[in-house]
């Protein structure tokens, strides 16, 4: 039985994700375009990028405070999930403001990286090589980014697909449905960012404190 439910749950996600790929493609591209034009004002002035992310530097390096001063490998995964949770959270929920926070905020994410990939190293006051940024991004991304752009899809179409011409005549049904859907996508983002955090607050940090020794 376990093994019977486990495939149609499978089976629910594949067509879940399989239907709703138009909106997982534009979150994906939003975040695209914000790398892109967060590393071209990176470039082009880069001191007037670092004034302007004084605060988020300071936010971010208050959490890895928490997580290097956490005691075991539990407490840093927890700190970094509920940090992070609550974000996919914020962008489904808000997306019902027509889909433009998750919008927003996905391209603000994807600009953040582009800043980071074009002078990261000047952020941290100069203090980390471009490897050991690497090093201490790479491994959680890989599960961190899927999960942001999940939310941030359903997050739009939550906003938007039910305004659409196509949904004429069963607006609210459509609202209803999408809002089961994104009830679904939350789960399964929450399970890649409990991966993403678990790696981010104990083997990337593991690695990133060896390379710097």
């Amino acid at each position: 039985m376990a093994g019977t439910g486990a495939i149609s749950l499978w089976n629910h996600y594949r067509e879940l994700l399989w239907d709703g790929r138009r909106w997982v493609i534009a979150a994906v591209a939003l975040f695209i375009g914000g790398t892109v034009s967060g590393y071209s004002a990176a470039i082009s002035q880069p001191q007037m990028v670092i004034e302007a992310m004084t605060p988020l530097i300071q936010a971010v390096a208050q959490v890895g405070a928490q997580v290097v001063a956490a005691s075991d490998p539990l407490t840093r995964t927890w700190v970094i999930f509920r940090m992070n949770a609550a974000a996919v959270t914020q962008f489904v929920a808000l997306g019902v403001a027509g889909g433009l926070v998750p919008a927003i905020n996905t391209f603000a994410n994807g600009a953040m990286i582009g800043v980071v990939a074009a002078i990261g190293g000047n952020l941290a006051g100069g203090r980390v090589s471009p490897g050991v940024m690497v090093a201490g991004i790479a491994p959680h991304a890989v599960f961190e980014l899927p999960a942001l752009w999940l939310a941030s899809a359903w997050g739009m179409k939550l906003g938007v697909s039910w305004l659409l011409p196509g949904a004429s005549g069963r607006r609210m049904l459509e609202w209803r449905e999408t809002a089961s859907e994104a009830a679904y996508v939350l789960v399964l983002a929450a399970g890649l960012l409990v991966i993403a955090a678990a790696i981010e607050g104990n083997l990337s940090l593991a690695l990133v404190q060896w390379l710097q020794e």
